[in-house]
């Protein structure tokens, strides 16, 4: 009743959105600086005390993480830094950068990453691929194209893996779907099961499409790209347990709030980076509806493969 209260009032004085925001980033504030610390600690003791994985499996799968980035060479190296402690076997990690040819910090790049390849021996590979400036869905496809994985992982500069011993997880996760066709993805709080934020796909989809994702779109929707043509088949898998956060999107989201300068709230400066942003998110989005025909086509090859594997199992 009290809590019915307080939001009649701050609907009445039209602050109630602004107001929610600040108290959901203020959660995600939170959760990074206490809860997320303290996951990683209670895994890694799990995983010690128990001992179960002391040794590779021959199932286990191997995993590239492709990540486009620009002008964020400390986050680049920041993020082989974060996969190499929370993974329990990074001899079968694979970490891609697509890095454009024009970034003023291209050198930086290859200066750092040169210095977490030495430095983390273990990695299968940690590599940068230079080339010419395109969209981000082209960059994905630039390296998934160079990548050598069984499990092709989307990943972002600013991406931090909570949960030690995630590798296994996957491992664990992809042996209930044997044909090989799932579009799996982590918890971040913010989208959790409603949508698949950083998906993981197998070779096996990979390969049936051509592509990891469509090369169509700027910069958003990619994920969903993946998440619908999978929501089509049955095939979405959430995996609520492990743990994915962006500490920059949370710590900026939370001073947006407090600062009353988020772009739902308030109106935006016309010219502003934050006005380019939000005109290619529409762009995207619009083109994301207007070519849904081609996702249906994608999502019945995929079938196909599903009901082939089952057919071969009833001989």
């Amino acid at each position: 009743m009290i809590i019915n209260n307080i939001r009649d009032i701050l609907i009445r004085l039209g602050i109630y959105e602004y107001v929610h925001h600040i108290l959901a980033s203020a959660r995600l504030l939170l959760l990074s600086l206490i809860f997320y610390p303290c996951r990683f600690v209670y895994s890694y003791l799990a995983f010690t005390l128990q001992k179960k994985h002391d040794s590779a499996g021959a199932d286990m799968k191997t995993i590239s993480l492709l990540c486009p980035t620009r002008g964020h060479p400390t986050d680049a190296a920041r993020l082989v830094l974060n996969v190499h402690r929370t993974v329990r076997f990074p001899e079968r990690i694979e970490i891609l950068f697509y890095i454009d040819s024009d970034d003023p910090f291209k050198n930086d790049y290859l200066a750092l990453l040169g210095a977490a390849k030495k430095r983390f021996r273990r990695l299968m590979r940690c590599e940068a691929i230079v080339g010419e400036r395109m969209n981000i869905s082209k960059s994905w496809n630039a390296l998934a194209r160079e990548c050598k994985g069984e499990l092709l992982f989307m990943a972002n500069d600013d991406k931090v893996y909570v949960d030690y011993g995630w590798d296994i997880q996957l491992d664990k996760e992809t042996k209930k779907f044997p044909d090989g066709i799932f579009c799996m993805w982590f918890n971040d709080i913010r989208v959790a099961e409603f949508s698949a934020c950083f998906p993981v796909v197998s070779r096996v989809w990979y390969e049936a499409l051509g592509y990891f994702t469509p090369d169509v779109f700027e910069f958003y929707v990619n994920d969903t790209w993946i998440w619908d043509i999978a929501k089509r088949i049955g095939r979405l898998h959430y995996i609520p347990y492990m743990h994915i956060i962006h500490p920059y999107m949370t710590f900026y989201s939370f001073a947006k709030s407090l600062l009353k300068i988020h772009r739902q709230y308030s109106p935006l400066r016309k010219g502003s980076d934050a006005d380019q942003q939000t005109k290619m998110y529409w762009r995207d989005n619009l083109l994301f509806h207007a070519i849904h025909s081609r996702r249906e086509e994608e999502a019945k090859k995929l079938k196909a493969i599903i009901d082939s594997r089952k057919s071969n199992l009833k001989k």
